[in-house]
C-alpha cells in the first residue's frame, strides 16, 4: 500500500515506464477479467476493449447537493494498458449524462458514444505497459434504470420516518455508469480512490476511505476529501449527501496496534440518534469478534462506518455502509461484507453466493455469540425460507437483478449451506483457519467459488466435492422418513431420504438426537453414501424413548417425518437393501424392485401397527402394488419377517 501511495505523488513521465513485475501484474489482472466477464449494461465487444487496460486509480471530483441526483463532476482515471496499439479508452455511462470533454494526459481529445458506451480516441496509438492520465468531464440528471438492488446508480429522497433529504448513490450490480464515468467489471479493481464532494455547508458528505480535510469555499460551499488507499471494487464506489451529525466510537480487534475508528453519518434529527445509538454501538464489538473469525478487519488503517439514506436494507460500501436503520442482524450482516464482498469480491455475479451467503452467515455468528437459542431461531428462519425456493444457490443468469439478489437463495439458503459446510469439516478451529487463508490468498481481489472450494479442502482436509455438487449447484433438499421402535434395549431407526429437486441423494450425513426419560440424550451421525436408505439398531438401555429429534443442530435445510412404528424390529437392519418402493408418496400404485430370492408374502400395515391387506408378490425384481383402496396417509410395507418400507398414500 505505501507503494501505491508512492506512484501516486510520482510525475506521469515516471509512472509510464513500468518494472517487469508491474507489467506481470497487469497481464495477470487482464486475464482475469477476461476469464470472469458477465453480462451487464455494455456488449462484449466493447467489455474487451475496457479490458485493454487495468485500473490503477480514480480520483473524483463531484458537485452534489441533498436535493437533487444533479452530478456535475470530473472523474480522473490512472489506467495501465495491457494490449499493443492501445489507441480507444473504453467507458460506461449513461447516455442522460453529458460529456462535457475528456483529456489524455493533460491533452484534450475527442469523444465518441453509442448509448452508454463511451470511447475517448487517443491521437496515436500507445504500447503496452504505458500509464495514461484520462479526464472525463461530464454532468446531467441521471435516468433510473433498475440495474441496482436496491435502488438506483444515485437517488433522492426523503426518509418516511424521519423528514430527512438525502442524495446517495448504490451502484450493485450493474449502476455505477448512472452517476460516473466507470468500467463495470469486477475483476478489475482500482488500487485506491480519492472522492472529493462539493456540497453546502449545511451538509456532510461520507464516502469511502479516511477523511482527509473538510475545505470551506466560500459562497455556502465546502467540499469534503476522502481518501482510501485499499483496492476497490466499481460497485463499491459511493457518495452520500445530507444534514448529518456525526457520532463515532472505536473498536479494538486483535492484531491491530491502534483503534479502528468506526464513523457514523447519522441524521440531523434529535431523535434519529438516540433511537439507533444502541444499535450502532454493537459495531465495535461485531468488529472484534469477525476480526477473531475472519482476520483482522481488512480496512483497520482507515475506519469503518455507516451513513443513513432511506433504503430498506443497507448497501456495503467499502469502509462506510450506506444503511437505512439499524438493527442488530443487519448492522452484523453489512459489516461481514467488509470482507466477504469487499476485502474478498466474488468474481462473478454467478458467485453471489460469496458476498451474500457469508454475509447472511455472519448474522447467525453474531447471534451465536450472544446464545445459542437466539442463533437458533435465526437458523430455523432461514430454513423456513429456503425450504419453498426453486433453483439453485448459484445464479445461472446473471442478466436478471432480482435473480443475482433473490432472497430466498442467495440470502437465507446461502447461509444456511455455510452452516452445512462447516458441519462437514466438524471442526470450528479448521472451519475459521479456511475461512482465513481465503481472506488472506484472495484479500484486495476477487475470488470464485472454486477457489474457496479448493482453500478450504487443502486447509480442513475435508472433500467437499459432494457439497458443492449438491447444495451448491443443485436444486432442493433432502427429505427424511424417520421410523424408529424401541425393543426392549434396542432402538432400531429406519431412515428413508428423498429430495425435492435435482440432486437424486444429499450424502451430508444426517444428525439424529434420541432422548430418554431417564435424561440421556444419544447423537446418531447416519451417513447416505451408500443409498437413500439408512438402518440401525442402538443399544441405549430401557429407558423409555421419549423424543426423536432430525437434526438437532439444523446443519441441513430440510424436512422430515419422524414415526414410532410397532412393527420394526431389530431384524430389520440392513435387511431392506435392494429394496426400493417408488413413487413415494404416490396417489394409486407404486412400484416395487426386489432383490432376487426375495419373500414373496407381503402386507400392509397402518401407523397403529394394524394389518390391513396381505399381498403375494410375483417372482419378478420388479411389480406393482396397487393402494387404491387405501385411504390417505402412512403405511408400511412388510416383506416377509425382516423388511418394512414406509409409505405415503395421498
Amino acid at each position: 500500500m505505501h507503494r501505491l501511495l508512492f506512484l501516486l505523488l510520482l510525475p506521469l513521465a515516471t509512472l509510464a515506464q513500468p518494472t517487469s513485475t508491474q507489467r506481470e501484474a497487469a497481464q495477470r489482472k487482464a486475464a482475469l477479467q477476461k476469464s470472469v466477464m458477465t453480462p451487464g449494461i455494455v456488449s462484449e465487444t466493447h467489455t474487451a476493449l475496457m479490458n485493454q487496460y487495468d485500473v490503477l486509480f480514480h480520483h473524483f471530483d463531484l458537485m452534489l447537493q441533498r436535493t437533487s441526483t444533479f452530478v456535475r463532476g470530473r472523474v480522473l482515471t490512472r489506467a495501465r494498458v495491457v494490449a499493443e496499439g492501445f489507441n480507444r479508452f473504453g467507458f460506461e455511462l449513461h447516455p442522460s449524462l453529458t460529456v462535457d470533454s475528456a483529456r489524455v494526459n493533460g491533452v484534450v481529445q475527442p469523444v465518441s458514444r453509442n448509448e452508454a458506451e463511451g470511447l475517448v480516441v487517443l491521437d496515436a496509438p500507445v504500447s503496452a505497459g504505458t500509464v495514461l492520465e484520462v479526464e472525463i468531464f461530464y454532468q446531467g440528471l441521471p435516468t433510473a434504470t433498475g440495474q441496482a438492488a436496491l435502488s438506483e446508480g444515485i437517488n433522492n429522497a426523503v426518509s418516511p420516518a424521519w423528514g430527512n433529504r438525502v442524495t446517495w448513490t448504490l451502484s450493485e450490480p450493474y449502476a455505477a455508469y448512472e452517476w460516473w464515468p466507470c468500467k463495470q467489471v469486477l475483476g478489475d479493481k482500482a488500487d485506491s480512490v480519492w472522492i472529493d464532494i462539493t456540497t453546502d455547508v449545511a451538509n456532510k458528505a461520507g464516502s469511502n476511505g479516511r477523511l482527509a480535510r473538510v475545505v470551506e469555499l466560500g459562497n455556502g460551499q465546502h467540499r469534503f476529501e476522502w481518501r482510501t488507499r485499499y483496492p476497490i471494487a466499481y460497485y463499491l464506489i459511493s457518495a452520500t449527501v445530507a444534514q448529518f451529525v456525526e457520532y463515532n466510537l472505536y473498536a479494538h480487534p486483535a492484531g491491530s496496534a491502534d483503534s479502528v475508528l468506526i464513523q457514523n453519518f447519522i441524521y440531523d434529527n434529535p431523535e434519529t440518534l438516540p433511537t439507533f445509538q444502541e444499535e450502532i454501538d454493537l459495531t465495535a464489538g461485531f468488529l472484534e469478534l469477525f476480526s477473531t473469525h475472519f482476520g483482522l478487519y481488512p480496512f483497520y488503517l482507515e475506519k469503518y462506518g455507516h451513513c443513513m439514506a432511506p433504503i430498506s436494507g443497507g448497501m456495503e460500501h467499502q469502509t462506510m455502509t450506506t444503511q437505512g436503520f439499524f438493527t442488530f442482524t443487519l448492522t452484523a450482516h453489512e459489516l461481514t461484507h467488509q470482507w466477504f464482498g469487499d476485502h474478498v469480491t466474488c468474481a462473478s455475479w454467478q458467485d453471489i453466493w460469496l458476498n451474500e451467503g457469508f454475509a447472511s452467515y455472519g448474522e447467525y455468528l453474531a447471534l451465536e455469540h450472544l446464545g445459542p437459542d437466539t442463533a437458533r431461531s435465526w437458523m430455523i428462519d432461514a430454513h423456513n425460507f429456503a425450504r419453498p425456493s426453486g433453483g439453485s444457490v448459484f445464479v445461472t443468469d446473471t442478466t436478471d437483478v432480482n435473480r443475482i439478489f433473490d432472497y430466498r437463495l442467495s440470502y437465507k439458503k446461502g447461509g444456511a449451506i455455510v452452516h452445512t459446510m462447516r458441519s462437514l469439516i466438524r471442526n470450528d478451529s479448521l472451519f475459521f483457519a479456511g475461512l482465513r487463508a481465503y481472506q488472506e490468498r484472495f484479500g484486495g481481489g476477487v475470488a470464485s467459488a472454486a477457489d474457496l472450494h479448493a482453500t478450504m479442502e487443502e486447509v480442513t482436509g475435508t472433500d467437499l466435492d459432494a457439497f458443492f455438487q449438491e447444495w451448491y449447484h443443485g436444486t432442493g433438499h433432502p427429505t427424511y422418513d424417520v421410523q424408529w421402535n424401541q425393543q426392549g434395549a434396542n432402538l432400531v431407526l429406519f431412515v428413508t431420504q428423498g429430495t425435492t429437486g435435482n440432486v437424486p441423494l444429499f450424502t451430508t450425513p444426517l444428525e439424529i438426537e434420541i432422548r430418554q426419560a431417564d435424561g440421556s440424550d444419544t447423537l446418531v451421525r447416519l451417513e447416505f453414501s451408500a443409498g437413500s436408505e439408512v438402518t440401525r439398531t442402538l443399544n441405549l438401555g430401557t429407558s423409555p424413548v421419549t423424543e426423536v429429534v432430525v437434526d438437532p443442530h439444523l446443519w441441513l435445510v430440510q424436512s422430515s417425518t419422524v414415526q414410532k412404528n410397532e412393527v420394526l424390529t431389530s431384524a430389520d437392519a440392513g435387511a431392506a437393501s435392494g429394496y426400493k418402493l417408488y413413487p413415494n408418496p404416490s396417489h394409486h400404485e407404486f412400484r416395487l424392485e426386489m432383490p432376487t430370492g426375495a419373500p414373496r408374502k407381503a402386507r400392509i400395515y397402518d401407523t397403529q401397527g394394524r394389518e390391513l391387506k396381505r399381498l403375494r408378490l410375483e417372482r419378478a425384481s420388479q411389480q406393482i402394488i396397487s393402494v387404491a383402496e387405501l385411504a390417505a396417509g402412512r403405511y408400511f410395507l412388510r416383506i416377509g419377517e425382516t423388511v418394512t418400507l414406509p409409505f405415503v398414500k395421498e
